[in-house]
């Protein structure tokens, strides 16, 4: 299955990430960078059998 997530602008802001502390464009509303977050996520779903 493929997901796909949508980042809108306003949901973004610049910032420091507190997971690989990269100065960045586009921080979540969790601190942490889109790259990041993209990251956990296909980690989740490929290397521990997230995925069905």
């Amino acid at each position: 299955m493929i997901e796909e997530r949508t980042y809108y602008p306003e949901d973004l802001h610049h910032g420091v990430c507190i997971h690989c502390e990269m100065e960045s464009d586009e921080i979540t509303a969790d601190g942490r960078c889109v790259d990041c977050v993209e990251e956990e996520l296909f980690i989740e779903q490929t290397m521990k059998g997230g995925w069905r």
